[in-house]
C-alpha cells in the first residue's frame, strides 16, 4: 500500500517548485532540514507502487508546464539536463534513491522534449 495520492502529489510538487527556482537561477527556497525530510522521503521511491509511480509522473506532468526548460536547442537541453542533476545532487545527496528520483524526472523531461519538439 503506498502512502497516499495526495501526499506523493504534494511532496513531488515542493520539489517540482524548488527545481523550478533552482532552474531560474534563483535560491533555493526549502531550509536544510526540508530538503532532508524530502531525502527521506525519496527513499520511498524504490518501494513505490505502479499507482504510486503514475501520480509521480502525472506531477511531473504538470510541473514541466510551468517551468521554463523548453528549449528547441538540444546543447541547452542538455545544460538544464546537467542542472537538474546537479539540484538533485546538491540538496539531496548522491544516494540510490536520489538518482533514481532525478532520472525518472530527467528521462520524462527528455521524453516530452522529444515529442514537443519531433526530435
Amino acid at each position: 500500500m503506498g502512502i497516499g495520492n495526495e501526499s506523493i502529489s504534494f511532496l513531488v510538487k515542493i520539489i517540482m517548485d524548488d527545481l523550478n527556482e533552482f532552474l531560474s537561477d534563483r535560491e533555493s527556497t526549502l531550509t536544510g532540514v526540508v530538503c532532508d525530510s524530502l531525502g527521506t522521503w525519496l527513499e520511498f521511491m524504490h518501494e513505490a507502487t505502479d499507482e504510486d509511480k503514475e501520480v509521480i509522473l502525472n506531477e511531473f506532468h504538470e510541473a514541466l508546464g510551468n517551468m521554463s526548460v523548453w528549449e528547441y536547442d538540444q546543447v541547452e537541453q542538455k545544460q538544464i539536463v546537467e542542472k537538474m542533476y546537479k539540484y538533485f545532487y546538491e540538496y539531496y545527496g548522491t544516494e540510490e534513491h536520489v538518482k533514481y528520483f532525478a532520472d525518472l524526472f530527467v528521462n520524462y523531461y527528455k521524453t516530452e522534449v522529444k515529442a514537443e519538439f519531433n526530435f
